[in-house]
């Protein structure tokens, strides 16, 4: 073996050739190895492997290249179908299956101390928090944690930011970062009141703070305080809460100024049963979660033991960190919403694939003389199918890095529909490595997936037929149920079955829109704020509400106004467990639980909703006259049934010593709470002149339009106050979204990904029809010369087929009655195997593949008889 030189060609190793002093004489031992490497069977092998692959790969990209009408097609139906599973997939994964940011979050467990009702995966209170960490031996460290809302003032504005109060060592026992600065330490959280320091997200420090390098040391206004900023988090943790941003972490030893609504009756701090922090734990070096789960149970007996009306009838329940995303129930409510997703976009890809197998199907068909003289001179079976895989792989690469494109735009369109809540949304839907392999698998299955059948079929072509055919096309048959014909049928069902999914969704919106909820909610405005959080107190806080309504019932616009604490249809949940008097379980947790609201005198009125029986909230409805509620009528006829509600009393408090006792002074009409599509759920409304709150909504009746008064409304407000924020301003119209956002939201989406696959599958109904038509252009002909009229021919391609349509109609409704039971829980006025929808869908559909069909059909009817005899 010789070794030449770069510069004349002579042999390195040659005595006085010059320039060989560049190069090192070659080691003998090493050229002997290097041949027998070279010279062995195996080397051989994998090179000529490689070498026909690269071979195939440059013989499919110059056959792509000759037909850019089939490839921009396929491309793109191929692109369509992996770019929306890629983004779907990169919303799930954002939400459900990122890991969390955490240190070997495979020794972290959730702790969750059960309700009285036995409801397993309540929230714990700080003091529970405080027991776990210093009488638990099992676990190297406990945290806690618990969401606030606060006020951040700069200049002469204030607007409210999400937070979270942590324990001092939260930090620590999670192993997180911080991306300058420090996080927050044990000796942050140690005096109440002492340690005001909190770290701010990155988002918060660019957005709000400009990015500034020194920010460290600087202060912010919260709540009406100055507090230091010690770090500024990695982007690479948001929050708790997987989708929410969270903006400032502060410590525990500053609840009581963060939250000072929880402080209203004493410090929330030291209450055992104001249960509302998360905790979470590292297990101990050696300890499994079934030991943890021991010493727990053996100290809730403790617990219990001391402090009885704090733990009675409660359990300590531990999960690993990792089952968990957001929260236990959460989770079995969202992992099926994910997989409905994945579901659709997957059936969206099928009829993608479904598409390009058909028209590979024809081509192999149009390629079957050269298929039979590879076969001729000596290529086997294996070889050829192999080439045509990796034609159909190319494809699927070309697919899939447009796909990349589709989901970058898809994504980012996504992240501009927020839905309409005062929660910071934090969706990080960058296509990271773990999304883009997804693409890269979803890519190499689709090539396989829909190259393999047309492969197969044409490996498996006789050699004699295909060598004597003098058209190029031979062994061809037209066969009823052939793989073209299959992939048509399966194409119409699934688009019949996303079709119907987006009617039902659409059909419901509109349904949602018409129902009566029980309230007005044309002519109404909202404000919400939180007082307590602005520096009142309950005096000055009254005080603030009763000079609102003033201004704003003096408004010529406004018919009526009140204020309440949680208004119908909202975001959240408030409730509270009653009894009717004398009718008391023994057991606390068998006590109902019902809808709750504080509301002020002329809420009825403000909200258009009618006094059944009896009066409303009145002046001399004070905090030392008669405890009074109102009741709605479902309230009534539950606890009461049949009875007069009106002077009866209800029961709160578990423990006889602390129990009360509030009267029933009215019968309201009942209203829709939480969603339109409930029944009537019981309510009860309180006094707010005897149940204060800091935090409430203002509402306005206005005379005319809500937002012609909005303005006005809003002026009102703040000329009391011109530093007050408002946690959500809108008009009811605009909460009513809120609801109907994730039927809106389904509906768009099954309506997109409906369209695309009706869409698709009528390309692919055409390609089959047309290409059907075409092989059979001697048989038209011969039929238009003995006699045939056009509509003769017309009838017969379209009857074609309108056979395969009407057979994958039903498939589709049959699919379509057994997934719609799924959608049940968000439609509104529609059952889930609606007739009309049904019909009228399916009706469109094949009226849109009637037209496929007509298509080529048309055209085969207008070939002139001698030219279809002439044809080859």
């Amino acid at each position: 073996m010789s070794w030449f030189s770069h510069s004349d060609g002579e042999p390195l190793d040659k005595p006085g050739v010059v320039g060989a002093s560049r190069h090192p004489d070659p080691d003998p031992l090493c050229v002997s190895l290097l041949q027998l490497l070279m010279n062995s069977p195996e080397t051989a092998s994998v090179y000529r492997l490689m070498s026909d692959l690269i071979n195939d790969i440059r013989y499919g990209l110059r056959l792509l290249q000759k037909s850019p009408g089939f490839t921009l097609v396929a491309t793109l139906s191929l692109a369509l179908g992996i770019g929306f599973n890629t983004t779907i997939f990169s919303a799930v994964d954002a939400v459900l299956l990122r890991p969390k940011a955490a240190f070997e979050p495979e020794s972290l467990v959730e702790i969750y101390l059960s309700d009285s009702s036995g409801y397993p995966y309540a929230s714990s209170s700080y003091a529970d928090y405080r027991e776990f960490r210093d009488r638990a031996d099992v676990f190297s460290g406990v945290v806690a944690q618990s969401n606030a809302i606060v006020r951040y003032t700069t200049g002469d504005t204030s607007e409210y930011l999400f937070a979270e109060i942590v324990s001092g060592n939260y930090f620590e026992v999670l192993g997180l970062r911080t991306r300058m600065g420090r996080t927050l330490e044990p000796s942050d959280d140690a005096s109440r009141g002492g340690h005001p320091v909190l770290v701010v997200s990155e988002a918060f420090w660019r957005g709000r703070l400009g990015g500034d390098e020194d920010v460290i040391g600087r202060t912010l206004e919260i709540n009406g305080r100055s507090y230091a900023i010690v770090g500024v988090m990695s982007a690479d943790f948001t929050g708790s809460l997987p989708g929410i941003g969270t903006e400032l972490w502060a410590p525990f030893a500053m609840g009581d100024h963060l939250d000072p609504s929880r402080s209203e009756t004493g410090s929330w701090l030291d209450r055992r049963t104001h249960r509302s922090s998360f905790v979470k734990a590292r297990l101990a070096p050696g300890t499994g979660i079934e030991q943890a789960q021991a010493e727990m149970d053996a100290l809730m007996a403790k617990l219990t033991e001391e402090y009885p009306d704090a733990y009675r009838e409660r359990a300590i329940h531990l999960m690993p960190s990792e089952e968990v995303r957001i929260h236990p129930i959460v989770d079995r409510a969202l992992f099926p919403v994910a997989a409905v997703l994945m579901a659709v976009v997957g059936l969206v890809l099928v009829i993608a694939c479904a598409n390009v197998a058909n028209m590979l199907l024809a081509r192999a068909i149009a390629r079957s003389p050269e298929v039979a003289i590879r076969l001729a001179i000596g290529s086997s079976r294996f070889r050829l199918v192999r080439q045509l895989l990796t034609e159909s792989l190319l494809l699927s690469s070309l697919g899939g890095a447009l796909g990349i494109g589709v989901a970058y735009v898809s994504t980012n369109a996504i992240l501009s529909l927020k839905p309409p809540i005062p929660i910071p949304i934090a969706l990080d839907l960058t296509l990271n490595g773990r999304v883009l392999l997804f693409t890269l698998g979803v890519s190499a299955l689709t090539g396989i997936v829909f190259g393999l059948a047309p492969a197969l079929q044409a490996g498996r072509r006789s050699l004699v037929p295909a060598l004597k055919a003098e058209q190029g096309l031979a062994g061809y048959r037209t066969r009823r149920f052939s793989l073209g014909n299959v992939l048509v049928v399966a194409q119409v069902a699934v688009s019949l079955v996303l079709l119907i999914g987006a009617a039902l969704l659409l059909r419901s919106a509109a349904n949602a829109r018409n129902m009566d909820p029980g309230f007005e909610t044309e002519r109404v405005v909202m404000f919400s704020s939180h007082l307590g959080l602005h520096g009142y107190n309950e005096e000055t806080g009254r005080l603030f509400y009763q000079q609102v309504l003033e201004r704003l019932e003096a408004l010529a616009d406004v018919e009526a106004a009140s204020i309440t604490s949680k208004v119908p249809l909202g975001a959240g949940v408030a409730t509270r467990t009653v009894a009717p008097e004398g009718r008391e379980p023994e057991r606390y947790a068998n006590w109902p639980e019902v809808d709750a609201a504080e509301i002020a005198r002329g809420y009825f009125r403000t909200m258009g909703i009618p006094l059944v029986q009896g009066r409303d909230f009145e002046r001399g409805d004070t905090p030392k006259s008669t405890p009074v509620v109102i009741v709605t009528r479902a309230a009534a006829e539950r606890f009461w049934p049949g009875e007069e509600a009106i002077g009866k009393r209800l029961a709160t408090g578990g423990n006889p010593d602390s129990r009360q006792y509030w009267e029933v002074v009215g019968v309201a009409e009942d209203t829709k709470v939480r969603t339109l599509g409930e029944d009537y759920r019981p309510q009860v409304y309180w006094a707010a002149s005897q149940d204060y709150s800091s935090m409430m909504y203002v509402l306005a009746r206005t005379r005319g339009q809500a937002a012609a008064a909005f303005e006005d409304v809003r002026a009102e407000i703040l000329a009391l106050d011109p530093g007050l924020a408002f946690f959500e301003a809108k008009t009811m119209e605009q909460n009513l979204a809120v609801t109907l956002f994730p039927v809106r939201m389904g509906a768009a989406l099954f309506g997109l990904f409906g369209g695309l696959a009706a869409l698709l599958a009528s390309i692919g109904l055409y390609g089959v029809i047309a290409y059907a038509v075409s092989r059979r252009t001697r048989e038209i002909g011969i039929r238009m010369a003995l006699g045939a009229s056009r509509r003769d021919i017309t009838t017969m391609v379209t009857g074609q087929g309108l056979r395969l349509v009407l057979v994958g109609a039903a498939l589709g409704i049959a699919g379509a009655l057994a997934g719609a039971r799924s959608l049940s829980a968000v439609l509104y006025g529609v059952g889930a195997a609606d007739l009309p929808t049904f019909a009228a869908t399916a009706l469109a559909l094949v009226a849109v593949a009637f037209v496929a069909n007509w298509i080529p059909a048309h055209r085969a009817a207008r070939v002139k008889p001698v030219m279809a005899l002439r044809y080859e």
